[in-house]
């Protein structure tokens, strides 16, 4: 069966296209970009992003990225919906532990506690949506 489809239609249906390519692409209608980095916390260095989705509704969330200081290779420590506050205040609370704080944040997707030889707490005034699991090894 031959199918000739006018350029015409397929503009009209290009809305369409654009939301089935999203849905079988999901990263399609994303974009992720950085909202900065803080250095040499207790020998690790925290890279913030923000990635924003657009498909049916819309989908911000941050994560935060940890390094040892000079190295390339990193870890997703700690995704959030920022609800109206996006930059954490990162801060070495000893020589061993950061702190990740924040006043409020809509809901968390995942947080670990630990990488490598650093301890991470966390210092969050209110969690609007709270959800349960807390760390990505309970998401498994």
């Amino acid at each position: 069966m031959l199918l000739i489809v006018s350029s015409g239609a397929l503009y009209a249906l290009r809305p369409i296209l654009g939301l089935a390519i999203g849905l079988v692409y999901p990263g399609y209608f994303c974009d992720t970009r950085s909202l900065g980095s803080v250095l040499n916390v207790a020998g690790y260095d925290f890279e913030v992003s923000e990635t924003a989705c657009d498909v049916l509704a819309k989908d911000d969330a941050i994560t935060i990225f940890v390094s040892e200081t000079g190295k390339k290779e990193k870890t997703a420590v700690f995704k959030y919906d920022p609800g109206a506050e996006a930059f954490p205040k990162i801060v070495a609370a000893d020589a061993h532990t950061a702190r990740i704080s924040l006043e409020s944040i809509s809901s968390i997707f995942f947080r670990e506690d630990r990488v490598g030889s650093l301890s991470i707490s966390y210092d969050i005034g209110r969690i609007y949506y709270p959800s349960v699991p807390a760390t990505k090894t309970d998401e498994r």
